[in-house]
């Protein structure tokens, strides 16, 4: 990390130092933002990591003496074994340290990628059982923080419209991102944030104390939903509906009924038809949706069957904990059944050389983002060999996450021994646009050729002045600067967040999975019922993130995983409110005060 980056934490672990409870504003509202996957290359560890570490660091150093909490933490222990079980079963018999290590999602130790999800929150939630603060504490904090990282991933989403298919056009095949870099290989990771986040920012926009606070969080929900309108995900749109339906009977009819007649009647309307009307504008205003939801019988059909076959790639021996975190990718790759070869590629060690190998099948393009002018010459040069019948493919394309807009395909012939190949390139349009909305440029590399392979190695790319525009074009850093993104999601995913715990950490898993949302549903649903608002807005998000979780993974992002696990121990970290404490009519008056 850069020097300053480093003045950064301190002044953070400074701030926690004066308040540990900080970091519930700090942690949610960073969460979206501090992955920068595509710029540097590290695809297993990235800056919320070390954000969560500083945290720790911070919050263990002052850790209370005793618990204030007499709740029971069995169900999140029973969740702790679990994913260490199904850890060290994803860590079995690992390769030899190299290049690869930390470089690819097939390899054994992606089973750290997401284990991390999983020991950051619960080494938070141990934290809170010490700490004990109730619900009501820690409510302003992290509504505050959800809402303002709602409101950054909502204006990416903007922007990704706005800079590529347009901010009003329906009509194309282009799905947002956002800033879940984790989408490279699809998923449903930004609707399931966009369900989670958005009740906390309906909690703040009700309990701000002052005006701008309160329209930030109405402008922020009606961005939130226009990007969840243009995810195109129909796991999204019931996910929202669910998370709408929870907070409609947490609010009740009668309290609907006084806010209705009351002051807060127009803008509450106002509020609820805006966000309603951007999110099914892609509905009306454009073909692309309609044609989806005319296709939903046989995705389904599609998914039911790739549920079948990620079943039926379990061992019997691997039933009781799980194949291991994050091995899906790397089983579907050598025992997955529906007749598919997905793409792949390793870092090849020859003596003190590295060249990069990449393996045809399945699209895969192996990328880095360049800074291209429009209108320019550029020289681009490699090594290359490739298998018989394979070829590589050469892509300079103004690109997003997952869909390439102008493009110049460079061709490269191959032959099976070392060929240094030189090229002039002229962008012509690709790089041009204002700043604000200028795409992203990417240099891309697709090996073609059935089961056959492409090996390159000491990429250049330069302007006339001579000036390297590639970083890491010999790969001696291995993955640094590099990415990659895919067009076939489902070797990657379980598309179904049961199946996925399953098939990851076994029946053992299944079981504390079960139990540990049974406890939190049933203590949100009960704090709910007490007129606690803040236990509104969380069981919202958590059933929301549930109903999307029935139609993708949604544990393989381990942001994801650490939001939900985070979420769970909040709710159960507080002391829970009782009758005997909370009357009846201070209940009504803490609805009311919405």
């Amino acid at each position: 990390y850069p020097l300053r980056d480093v003045y950064k934490r301190q002044v953070y672990a400074w701030v926690l130092w004066r308040n540990p409870t900080h970091w519930l504003f700090w942690v949610p509202a960073l969460l979206p933002v501090l992955n920068l996957a595509p710029v540097s290359g590290r695809i297993m560890f990235d800056e919320l990591d070390a954000l969560l570490l500083v945290t720790l660091a911070v919050l263990y150093f002052r850790l209370p003496e005793r618990s204030r909490t007499a709740s029971s933490w069995l169900p999140f222990a029973l969740m702790g074994v679990s994913a260490a079980l199904s850890l060290i079963a994803g860590l079995w018999s690992p390769p030899p340290l190299d290049a690869n290590t930390f470089a690819n999602y097939q390899s054994s130790f992606n089973a750290l990628r997401l284990g991390k999800g999983f020991l950051w929150a619960l080494l938070l939630g141990f934290w809170m059982r010490r700490y004990g603060f109730s619900m009501q504490r820690m409510a302003n904090r992290f509504a505050h923080g959800m809402t303002l990282g709602l409101l950054f991933t909502a204006g990416w989403v903007v922007w990704e419209r706005a800079a590529y298919p347009g901010f009003l056009n329906f009509e194309e095949d282009f799905r947002v991102t956002g800033p879940f870099v984790e989408m490279h290989t699809g998923g449903g990771a930004i609707e399931a944030y966009l369900v989670a986040a958005m009740p906390f920012a309906f909690l703040l926009w009700r309990r701000a104390a002052t005006m701008p606070v309160r329209l930030l969080a109405g402008l922020t929900m009606i961005l939130a939903g226009y990007a969840l309108g243009v995810t195109y995900a129909r796991a999204g749109y019931i996910g929202m509906l669910a998370a709408v339906a929870v907070l409609l009977l947490g609010l009740g009819w009668r309290v609907l009924a006084h806010l209705w007649r009351g002051r807060s009647a127009l803008s509450l309307t106002i509020l609820v038809s805006l966000v309603g009307a951007v999110s099914v504008l892609p509905l009306f205003l454009g073909d692309y949706m309609p044609k989806r939801f005319s296709n939903t019988a046989r995705d389904a059909e599609v998914r039911t069957g790739h549920w079948r076959d990620s079943l039926a790639m379990m061992q019997p021996s691997e039933w009781l904990v799980g194949v291991g975190l994050g091995r899906y990718p790397g089983t579907y790759f050598w025992r997955n059944l529906e007749s598919t070869t997905p793409s792949n590629y390793v870092f090849q060690q020859d003596e003190d050389n590295i060249s990069l190998r990449l393996n045809a099948g399945q699209p895969l393009f192996f990328e880095q983002i360049v800074d291209l002018q429009s209108d320019r010459v550029y020289r681009f040069g490699l090594d290359v060999r490739a298998s018989p019948g394979a070829e590589l493919v050469v892509l300079i394309c103004e690109k997003a996450m997952l869909y390439s807009t102008r493009c110049i395909t460079l061709k490269t012939p191959t032959d099976t021994t070392w060929r240094g190949k030189q090229i002039e390139v002229n962008t012509g349009q690709i790089g041009s646009g204002h700043w604000l909305g200028k795409r992203v440029v990417k240099l891309s590399l697709l090996a073609r050729g059935g089961s056959g392979y492409v090996e390159v190695d000491n990429l250049n790319l330069q302007d006339l002045g001579g000036r390297e525009l590639l970083r890491n074009g010999d790969f001696r850093s291995g993955m640094d600067y590099w990415n990659f993104a895919t067009d076939q999601h489902l070797a990657w995913h379980a598309k179904n967040l049961p199946l996925h715990v399953l098939f990851e950490q076994g029946v053992l898993g299944l079981v504390a999975w079960v139990l540990l949302l049974g406890v939190v549903l049933s203590r949100l649903f009960r704090q709910m019922r007490l007129g606690d608002m803040a236990a509104l807005a969380m069981l919202a998000a958590v059933v929301g993130m549930l109903v999307v979780g029935i139609f993708d993974s949604v544990l393989d992002v381990p942001r994801l995983s650490f939001l939900l696990l985070l979420m769970s121990a909040l709710a159960m970290a507080h002391a829970p409110l009782s009758k005997r404490q909370v009357s009846p009519a201070e209940a009504k008056r803490e609805i009311w005060s919405l």
